[in-house]
């Protein structure tokens, strides 16, 4: 927690993490995101093996409004009769609310702000070069979809590569009881891993569910692994992958559990620092119904102020300081299956303040299937093979 003071830890030297906390005495500052963060890892005592659900408890993928519409909760992971694997995570985080989890997913677009959300386990993160068309103060709260999130990271003893791509939830849950449950947000991606010799695999799905409750946000995750898909030239792959002797094969006990418990740290470390982070970065005015947005050009500070969002959509302002040098106005070409906001040119610009500014992009369709190929469309741009440099939208090898 900001202002404690850590236990000296005599002969052992100081892990680069915590050198800013070891320099003001032992105590952790406020502002120190990466130090809460490990603290909170440096506290953590939960083992996966106390949390294995029975399998009858497990909830499957075609039932899965299930998580939507009951109040069951669960912690824990199972495996199926047909060797897949459900992966569930129901936590409380008091002081939090679905939007600042929505807005934590597009403001989490480097790799420092990725390491705040688990220090240990994230070692790259970035998002597709589309992603950065839009900056962070012209996001919608659901900027995400239609986007591929990239990641590096280790879970338990597996060092891997995976990238999300994330999906319109309507196509696939009845929102209709979203307002009645206190639904804020249903954040759904489709999880790919990358192999050397098959090249990039989906194999799962990946569920976020914020609900409010009496001035908390909680907070459901579920991952189904099992679901093996290879786009191109993958029907024999895909056939012989998703029997129950691949599955045995590809997807272990170990790797579920290290999974949960990768889940359950993540949301650990998030709660400790979100609400703090939020409040500073995202300056909604509320008695203007404007967004404050502090932008640094060169030497002078300045502020500027942006309308409100259009219609009930909402935008999330933040300050555009990164200390990277991300560049927010690169205009990069639309590929026809992601959103984007409007290419803003010019070098010395680091705030547009264009009015009327318009997210393009194709029209998706609201059927399933169509949504399926349009992300699968969005999969086959190269992104998969190569490291999205977090900040910069630039490709670079791992």
């Amino acid at each position: 927690m900001p202002g404690e003071k850590r236990a000296p830890q005599p002969n052992r030297a100081v892990r680069p993490e915590l050198l800013f906390t070891e320099l003001n005495g032992g105590v952790i500052d406020e502002e120190d995101y990466l130090a809460q963060a490990v603290n909170v890892l440096d506290n953590y005592d939960k083992s996966p093996e106390n949390f294995r659900l029975p399998a009858n408890e497990a909830v499957h993928w075609s039932d899965r409004q299930q998580i939507i519409d009951d109040d069951n909760i669960q912690n824990g992971y199972a495996k199926f009769n047909d060797g897949c694997y459900y992966i569930a995570s129901d936590v409380f985080l008091p002081n939090l609310t679905g939007d600042m989890f929505a807005w934590w997913l597009n403001y989490c677009d480097d790799n420092e702000k990725f390491k705040w959300w688990h220090p240990s386990h994230h070692l790259q993160g970035g998002w597709d070069p589309q992603f950065y068309a839009t900056p962070m103060y012209e996001r919608f709260s659901d900027h995400f979809v239609g986007h591929t999130h990239v990641i590096k990271h280790t879970i338990g003893d597996f060092k891997s590569r995976f990238h999300n791509d994330y999906l319109r939830s309507e196509n696939y849950f009845d929102c209709s009881f979203f307002e009645e449950r206190n639904v804020k947000h249903c954040i759904l991606a489709r999880t790919h891993a990358y192999d050397p010799s098959y090249g990039d695999i989906a194999f799962g799905y990946l569920l976020y569910v914020a609900i409010e409750r009496e001035n908390q946000l909680f907070l459901r995750t579920r991952y189904w692994l099992g679901s093996f898909e290879k786009t191109a030239g993958g029907k024999w792959f895909n056939w012989i992958a998703n029997t129950w002797l691949a599955r045995k094969y590809l997807i272990s006990k170990q790797l579920a559990g290290a999974l949960w418990q990768h889940v359950d740290q993540q949301n650990a470390c998030l709660s400790v620092f979100l609400a703090k982070l939020y409040a500073k970065e995202s300056l909604y005015q509320p008695e203007s119904g404007r967004f404050e947005v502090r932008a640094v050009v060169g030497d002078d500070n300045r502020s500027v102020t942006k309308p409100e969002a259009r219609g009930d959509r909402k935008y999330f302002f933040g300050a555009d300081e990164d200390e990277d040098g991300l560049d927010m106005n690169v205009g990069r070409e639309n590929d026809g299956s992601q959103k984007s906001g409007s290419a803003q040119s010019g070098s010395q610009q680091s705030v547009s303040q264009q009015s009327g500014s318009q997210r393009s992009g194709s029209v998706r369709s609201d059927n399933q299937e169509n949504d399926n190929n349009s992300d699968r469309e969005s999969i086959d741009n190269g992104i998969e093979l190569d490291e999205i440099e977090a900040g910069t939208g630039v490709r670079n090898r791992w």
